[in-house]
């Protein structure tokens, strides 16, 4: 008798960003994970950037990393979803919910993540560098 085949099913995740800034500031986001970079976008108070993905379970570990700033002079940045943190705080539907408030980063409405960190990271001058890093080995 043949075995039964069942196909394999990876449920989906769902990330969300959102903007609850008081005084109307828009906030810096800037996710990616190592084969897809969600570019830099800019979130009106009450905006959400969302994306969704199926891990790469058997194959690799999937991790999405968030890089927020909201104003000129704070910064945060952290690891949005790996399987550690989806296994321990995705809600319904397997979505995990980043917001950024005044005094920090939250997740899902209710754990405090981390504080703003003083300073702001330049993108364009970290590609830079990155880029002539890789162009120094590749010689």
């Amino acid at each position: 008798m043949a075995a039964a085949k069942f196909p394999i099913t990876w449920p989906k995740h769902h990330v969300h960003v959102r903007n609850e800034l008081g005084g109307g500031k828009q906030l810096l986001v800037h996710c990616k994970s190592a084969d897809n970079d969600l570019q830099v976008h800019y979130l009106a108070t009450g905006g959400e950037l969302s994306w969704h993905f199926k891990a790469e379970v058997l194959i690799a570990h999937t991790l999405f990393w968030c890089y927020l700033a909201p104003d000129g002079g704070h910064h945060a940045s952290f690891d949005a979803w790996t399987e550690d943190i989806g296994r321990r705080y995705e809600v319904k539907h397997n979505s995990l919910y980043w917001i950024a408030r005044d005094d920090g980063v939250h997740l899902n409405k209710n754990v405090f993540w981390m504080h703003w960190k003083q300073g702001r990271r330049n993108e364009r001058r970290k590609e830079e560098l990155l880029i002539d890093r890789n162009m120094l080995l590749s010689k």
